[in-house]
């Protein structure tokens, strides 16, 4: 996405994450990603206009919140279930 700061390219972006968690998610020899471009100041990272590499406040961003939120929620329902004795 360098480069192209275009809807497109964000588009473009947001399907490659999607694919790479997709493709990865279920591989037991997978045990995280490195995300290039991370910036610690986020609200001025990233966003509508940015043709900069980094996912962050671009729609590849929400792929990674949905796909890392399903490992919580998973988490969160074992818990739940242990603490419950189902």
């Amino acid at each position: 996405v360098d480069g192209g700061g275009d809807t497109e390219g964000r588009r473009v972006q947001a399907a490659a994450y999607e694919a790479f968690f997709q493709a990865t998610w279920d591989l037991p020899w997978v045990a995280g990603a490195y995300w290039w471009k991370w910036f610690p100041q986020h609200e001025r990272s990233g966003g509508d206009g940015d043709d900069g590499f980094t996912p962050q406040n671009k729609p590849a961003q929400k792929i990674m919140a949905d796909w890392y939120l399903r490992t919580h929620l998973a988490e969160t329902l074992d818990s739940e279930q242990m603490l419950h004795g189902e």
